[in-house]
């Protein structure tokens, strides 16, 4: 009928697929970082909540 072809067309450069490359690894690294502080200070918790039970339980 229509005599229509699709063609896709794609504008983009190298270095913007690089720089969208290197926000994604900035942020993955930035939420680890923060992943693994949680972590410590959750852990600091814990271990603090041991040392509370063992000095209530010595009374």
């Amino acid at each position: 009928m229509l005599d229509i072809k699709a063609k896709n067309i794609y504008n983009q450069h190298m270095q913007d697929q690089s720089i969208d490359h290197q926000e994604i690894e900035n942020l993955y690294q930035e939420s680890k970082e923060k992943m693994e502080k949680i972590i410590a200070l959750y852990e600091a918790r814990l271990q603090d909540k041991d040392d509370l039970i063992a000095l209530l339980t010595k009374k």
